[in-house]
């Protein structure tokens, strides 16, 4: 058997510009130093052009941006009387069909692609990362059938991510018992940062830190251009998600800010460039609240195309709203601060992340609200 071979699940990898497959896309760049051949199990969610090597793409169902009809997000406010409670229902419903995630029917449809690839390729390790924690499943499923060894990278929290504490009282509940036996399954758990390893009740030698950073080539070819004058556009930049719906990229307060800072500063040079994700809904609702003038949405680009735009930048910013993170640093600010160029953190004054700033004088960091 082969001592060298990784089988990798993740449900977005390459070619998919988003921030969660950027991890697993440098550990299968870099493993391969350290002796060990990656190959990836991942999903596929529309044309493939450029797949990558040793990989494995299954169609999904769902896209990783998909936005649910019934989010328990949209009904906390405003909604009442026989709204809210049928979309309980609906949601009870969901969660009996559909527990940890929306990505189980996926995940459920890999287990036998990965148990035919490690028999035929003699694979001994299976890598998993999560979210969507439906892997985590498909993990525990497949070391039971095959004797693999496990290993589960959390790059979020679990059971104390705050989406889940939206959900109804089946999933709560499914995600305390499928957490407990996964960990149980697991050889080694490594986790982002140490917050979540410290909820994790696993003994030290079965848990690892390894945290997020950011790909030197990326940067390769970078310029610092002409200097700007005080004539010249002044840019904001931010790469991530923005979501309404959402209990940490609601960008509603960090738009508001934009606005009031162009009136006093020179509303007709002044520009906020988003690159990422931003919902059709999310859209609509900015734009019927006036928070898109100067702000240009570009879209999901490839990781090179996003630092080309944020080089050109003159502020680079962070935001958590209306959850905080104060035990977390998020991928993009390794990138950010590789740029050397301010950083605002609208998030917590508290934290390691605004420790970071401060001490370095990179930045700034302010409470969210």
């Amino acid at each position: 058997m082969s001592e060298n071979k990784v089988l990798i699940l993740t449900f977005t990898f390459h070619p998919y510009p988003a921030v969660s497959s950027f991890r697993m896309l440098r550990f299968v760049k870099y493993l391969p130093e350290f002796g060990i051949e990656p190959l990836i199990i991942t999903s596929r969610q529309g044309n493939l052009e450029d797949p990558y090597p040793n990989t494995t793409y299954i169609r999904s169902p769902f896209k990783h941006n998909y936005q649910s009809p019934v989010n328990p997000i949209r009904y906390q406010n405003g909604k009442r009387g026989l709204s809210k409670f049928f979309n309980y229902l609906i949601r009870l419903l969901k969660d009996l069909l559909l527990s940890p995630d929306k990505h189980i029917i996926w995940s459920i449809k890999i287990i036998p692609v990965a148990l035919r690839r490690i028999k035929r390729d003699r694979i001994r390790t299976l890598l998993v990362t999560g979210d969507p924690f439906s892997l985590f499943i498909s993990g525990l499923i497949i070391k039971k059938l095959s004797g693999v060894h496990l290993i589960l990278d959390y790059r979020d929290p679990w059971i104390s991510n705050r989406m889940n504490q939206a959900q109804t009282f089946i999933r709560k509940i499914y995600n305390r018992i499928a957490q407990r036996l996964c960990l149980g399954a697991a050889d080694l758990v490594i986790c982002v940062n140490e917050s979540i390893e410290a909820e994790l009740d696993l003994p030290p030698e079965k848990k690892v830190v390894i945290p997020n950073g950011f790909d030197p080539e990326l940067f390769d070819g970078l310029h610092e251009g002409e200097k700007k004058t005080g004539q010249d556009m002044f840019t904001i930049f931010y790469a991530g998600k923005m979501d309404v719906f959402s209990y940490y990229y609601n960008p509603e307060i960090v738009l508001e800010g934009f606005r009031e800072f162009k009136k006093r500063i020179s509303p007709e040079r002044t520009e906020f460039v988003v690159c990422g994700n931003v919902p059709e809904s999310t859209q609509k609702y900015l734009a019927r609240n006036d928070l898109l003038d100067g702000v240009t949405l570009l879209g999901h680009l490839s990781q090179k195309e996003v630092i080309g735009h944020a080089q050109k930048a003159d502020l680079l910013i962070h935001f958590y709203y209306p959850g905080r993170f104060t035990e977390a640093i998020s991928s993009k600010i390794y990138e950010y601060l590789k740029l050397k160029k301010p950083v605002i953190s609208i998030n917590s004054r508290e934290g390691i992340l605004a420790d970071l700033l401060n001490e370095s004088g990179c930045g700034y960091a302010c409470e969210n609200d």
